[in-house]
C-alpha cells in the first residue's frame, strides 16, 4: 500500500512540473500541481499591499492554466480571489508608472519591480479574459487607472521604458501589452481617438509589440501620410532609445523595423528580408530562400504586396501556397479569396467556400466566400443572402460591408448600397476607398455635388490615386467643368505612365540589381488605362482639342484594337474635323466589331449625306465652334463621358476593394467584373 505520508517535492519542482504540464496542453493537471504549490505557500507582501513575486507568479500559473483550458470566468475568478485586482493594488500600481513622478525620483529595488511587472501580467491577463468574453468596457475600466492618456505620449514611453528595461531584452514591455489591449478595446466602443493614441504608445514603448501596428493598418485607422510620420516617429523613438541605453541590447529587435517598413510605407516583403538577411553573416540567400517559401507569414505578406501592385496571378500562387501550409490563417484567406475572384476561378472558389462553412459554420468570413463565389457567378441575390449573414456575424467586417454595397449597387438598391458603404467609411477612417464607391454610387444617381464633396475627400487620404482622379474628372465633365476635368485626367494619366515605366522592372532583376522590383505604390495591367486615356480623349474632344484626342484615342486602340467604342469616338472626333472619308471607315470599323451599334449606323449615313450635299463638307451644326451633337452618343450608349462612371451599378470595378483594378475592366460599365472587390487590406498610396 502506497504511503500517503510521503514527502513532497520542493516548490521549484512543483513549479517545473506545472510548466511542463501546460507546455503538454495538459491543462487541468497543471491546475492540480501549482493549487498544491499555492497551499504550500505564503502572501509576503510589500507595504502590505504587493504581494511577494514567488506567489504571484503561482498564482499567475494556476489562473492561466484554466484560461488556456477555455474557461476565462474561472481564471478571472480565481485572481479576484488571490486579491490581485484589488482597487488598492491598482492605485499602487498607477502612481508607479504615472509620468509626472521625475525620473530621478525612481529608487524602486529589483525584487520590488519584479513583483510589480508579476502584478501587471496579473492585470493584462484578467483584462484578456473580460476581451475573450466581450466585456470591453469592464475591459477598460479595470486598464485605465494604469492608462495616463493626458500626460505627453513622450513622457510616458520614456517613463515607462526606463522603470520597465529588460537588461537581457528578452521580454515585451508589460505596458506595451496593456496599452495594446486597452486600445483595441476602445476601437470596439468606437473611441477612435483614445484607441489610436494607446496602439501608437504601445508601438513606441516596445517595438515588439508589432500586434499593435498590425491592427491598426489592417483597420485602416490611419491614412498613408499618416502611416509615414508614424514610421518616422517609431525610428526616432528606436534610435533615441539604443543611444540612451547606450548598449546593444536593443539591436535584438532592430531588425523589427524592417517589418515595419513594409508595413507602414507599403514596401516589398522580399526586398526587406534581403535587407536583413543581407546585414546578418549567420545567414545565407540559400536559408533565406528557403524561410521565405517554408514561412506561411512571409508568404502572405508578398502575397498582398503582390496583390495590392495588381501582379494578381503571383499573389494567387503565393497564397495558395500559404493556404496550404497554414489553412487557418484568415489574413492569407483573404488574400486567396480575393485573387481567386480576381481570376474568375469559380470552381475552386466553391471548394473552399464548402470547406470553410464545413469547418467554421459560425465564422463570418466563411460566409463571405460563399457569397464571394455568388457574386462571380452573376447570381446577386444569393450573394446578398449570404453577404448579410456575414455581417451580422462579424458587425465590425468592413470588407464584407464594401462587398454589400456592391451587390446592392448592382440590384439598383443605391440607398441600401449609400449606407452600406458608409458602414465601411466609418469602419476603415483611414481607407480612401469606401468614400470613392459611395461617391459613384452617388454620381449614378446624380447626386454631384456631394459626390464632388466625397471624392475630394478621399483625394486627401490618397492624393495620387487615378481613380479618385477619374471619377472627380467625370464629375466636373457632368457639371459641364471642362477645364477641371481634363486637368485632373492629366494627372491621372501621368501617374498611370509612371506606374508603367516602374512595372517594366523584371521580378528577378533584384537580385542581380539590387532594386525591387516595384517602388511605386500601385501598377496596373496593361488593358486597366485604356478607360483613363479613354475619358481623357473624351474630355479634349468637348474641349475642341480635337487633334489632341485623337492621339489618345489612337493610344487607346494601340492597346485594345477590338473595342467598337473606341473606334466610334475616334470616327465622330474626324467626323468633327470634317475628315470624313477616315470617319467613315472608323464608322465602318465599329460597326464590324460590333453590329448592332445604332450610333455608327446614324453617323455613316449622315457622313454620307455630307460628302454628297455639301461637296466633302460637313452640315453647319458639326463645324468645330458649335458644341459637338453629344445626343448622338448619349442614345447610343458608346464613347461619352458617362461610360466613365457605373450607369447601372453592375459594374464595380472602379478602384476595387483591394485597390486595383479588374481584368479588362478599369471606368467603365461591364457587367459583373468585379475583379478585386474583396480584399481591404492593399492601399493606392502616393
Amino acid at each position: 500500500m502506497p504511503n500517503l505520508k510521503s514527502p513532497v517535492p520542493n516548490r521549484t519542482s512543483l513549479r517545473l512540473l506545472a510548466q511542463n504540464a501546460l507546455q503538454k496542453n495538459l491543462y487541468l493537471s497543471a491546475a492540480l500541481i501549482v493549487e498544491r504549490l499555492l497551499a504550500r505557500g505564503n502572501t509576503i507582501t510589500y507595504n502590505s499591499n504587493i504581494f511577494e513575486a514567488s506567489y504571484v507568479e503561482d498564482c499567475i500559473l494556476y489562473a492561466r492554466c484554466f484560461y488556456m483550458n477555455g474557461e476565462p470566468r474561472r481564471c478571472l475568478a480565481i485572481l479576484e480571489q488571490k486579491q490581485l485586482l484589488s482597487a488598492v493594488l491598482l492605485s499602487i500600481l498607477a502612481e508607479i508608472v504615472n509620468p509626472s513622478i521625475m525620473t530621478s525620483d525612481i529608487k524602486y529595488e529589483s525584487k520590488f519591480m519584479r513583483s510589480v511587472c508579476l502584478h501587471l501580467e496579473a492585470i493584462q491577463l484578467a483584462a484578456q479574459c473580460l476581451f475573450s468574453i466581450d466585456q470591453h468596457d469592464d475591459c477598460v475600466s479595470l486598464l485605465e487607472p494604469l492608462i495616463h492618456s493626458e500626460h505627453d505620449e513622450a513622457n510616458i514611453v520614456s517613463r515607462l521604458k526606463i522603470i520597465f528595461f529588460d537588461e537581457r531584452n528578452v521580454e515585451i514591455n508589460h505596458m506595451a501589452a496593456i496599452y495594446c489591449l486597452y486600445g483595441k478595446c476602445n476601437d470596439i466602443l468606437d473611441n477612435r481617438m483614445r484607441s489610436l493614441k494607446a496602439l501608437t504608445t504601445a508601438i513606441l514603448i516596445d517595438i515588439a509589440c508589432s500586434e499593435a501596428a498590425e491592427y491598426i493598418v489592417t483597420n485602416g485607422m490611419l491614412s498613408f501620410a499618416e502611416r509615414r510620420t508614424l514610421f518616422a516617429t517609431i525610428m526616432k523613438s528606436s534610435s533615441t532609445a539604443e543611444t540612451a541605453n547606450n548598449s546593444n541590447a536593443d539591436l535584438n529587435r532592430q531588425w523589427i523595423l524592417s517589418f515595419y517598413e513594409y508595413l507602414l510605407l507599403d514596401q516589398d516583403p522580399s526586398a526587406m528580408e534581403n535587407q536583413t538577411t543581407s546585414s546578418d553573416s549567420l545567414s545565407d540567400e540559400g536559408d533565406n530562400v528557403a524561410y521565405q517559401m517554408s514561412s506561411a507569414v512571409w508568404l502572405v505578406r508578398q502575397a498582398e504586396f503582390n496583390f495590392n501592385h495588381q501582379y494578381v496571378e503571383d499573389a494567387y500562387r503565393l497564397a495558395r501556397h500559404a493556404y496550404t501550409i497554414d489553412p487557418f490563417d484568415n489574413r492569407g484567406l483573404i488574400i486567396y479569396i480575393a485573387s481567386m475572384v480576381e481570376l474568375k476561378l469559380k470552381t475552386e472558389l466553391f471548394y473552399l467556400g464548402h470547406e470553410l462553412v464545413n469547418s467554421y459554420p459560425k465564422m463570418a468570413l466563411s460566409w463571405y466566400c460563399v457569397g464571394c463565389y455568388y457574386w462571380c457567378c452573376n447570381k446577386q441575390e444569393f450573394a446578398q443572402k449570404y453577404i448579410v449573414k456575414a455581417t451580422k456575424m462579424d458587425k465590425k467586417f468592413a470588407k464584407a460591408w464594401v462587398m454589400l454595397g456592391h451587390v446592392l449597387s448592382a440590384q439598383e438598391e443605391s440607398e441600401q448600397a449609400i449606407s452600406s458603404y458608409r458602414t465601411a467609411i466609418r469602419l476603415l477612417p483611414g481607407d480612401h476607398r469606401p468614400m470613392v464607391y459611395m461617391a459613384k454610387e452617388l454620381v449614378r444617381t446624380h447626386f454631384l455635388s456631394l459626390a464632388q464633396h466625397i471624392l475630394i475627400g478621399a483625394l486627401e487620404l490618397c492624393p495620387r490615386d487615378p481613380g479618385v482622379l477619374n471619377e472627380l474628372g467625370v464629375v466636373y465633365m457632368k457639371q459641364d467643368k471642362l477645364n477641371m476635368a481634363v486637368e485632373h485626367f492629366e494627372l491621372a494619366v501621368s501617374v498611370l505612365d509612371q506606374a508603367s515605366e516602374a512595372t517594366q522592372v523584371p521580378s528577378n532583376s533584384s537580385k542581380s540589381s539590387g532594386s525591387t522590383r516595384n517602388k511605386t505604390s500601385f501598377s496596373f495591367k496593361k488593358s486597366c488605362g485604356i478607360e483613363i486615356y479613354n475619358n481623357y480623349a473624351t474630355a479634349l474632344r468637348k474641349s475642341e482639342r480635337f487633334e489632341e484626342a485623337l492621339l489618345w484615342y489612337d493610344k487607346c486602340l494601340s492597346a485594345n484594337p477590338r473595342d467598337a467604342s473606341i473606334f466610334a469616338s475616334k470616327g465622330f472626333t474626324l467626323h468633327l474635323l470634317r475628315r470624313l472619308d477616315e470617319a467613315i471607315n472608323c464608322y465602318h470599323q465599329a460597326l464590324a466589331l460590333q453590329p448592332k451599334l445604332a450610333f455608327c449606323s446614324e453617323m455613316v449615313n449622315r457622313a454620307m449625306e455630307d460628302m454628297v450635299q455639301f461637296d466633302f463638307s460637313v452640315d453647319s451644326s458639326f463645324m468645330p465652334s458649335s458644341s459637338p451633337p453629344e445626343d448622338y452618343l448619349a442614345s447610343a450608349g458608346v464613347v461619352n463621358y458617362e461610360k466613365a462612371t457605373v450607369v447601372s451599378g453592375k459594374s464595380m470595378n472602379v478602384v476595387g476593394s483591394d485597390g486595383v483594378f479588374a481584368e479588362g475592366g478599369g471606368y467603365e460599365e461591364r457587367a459583373n467584373d468585379s475583379g478585386a472587390v474583396l480584399e481591404s487590406m492593399g492601399l493606392f498610396s502616393p
